[in-house]
């Protein structure tokens, strides 16, 4: 695949927008089986702790996009993935905050 056809804004601000929450899904299928999710589903979100450090985490994986995409020269790919990490951020702001 040549890679001047990713290296688009869009291309690079749905894989940032869509890969913590793909992230997110593989670690509640693994971690957290116990959890019945149509009864505690809710309950178990609003524990804001854990949901914090988990996001953060989810949103970190964003990082090797971003590499990927500096190390490969895709500028606007890049700017697309720190554009996502920055709508998770100001996400993260107020579910701390608030």
């Amino acid at each position: 695949m040549e890679l001047n056809k990713i290296n688009k804004f869009w291309v690079g601000f749905m894989i940032g927008i869509v890969f913590p929450v793909f992230c997110f899904s593989i670690y509640w299928l693994f971690f957290q089986r116990k959890v019945d999710i149509p009864q505690d589903d809710i309950r178990y979100l609003l524990n804001k702790e854990l949901m914090i450090n988990v996001f953060k985490m989810c949103c970190g994986a964003d990082l090797l996009f971003f590499y990927l995409g500096l190390n490969k020269r895709l500028v606007d790919f890049a700017k697309g993935i720190i554009a996502s990490v920055l709508i998770y951020a100001l996400i993260l702001a107020y579910l701390t905050f608030f």
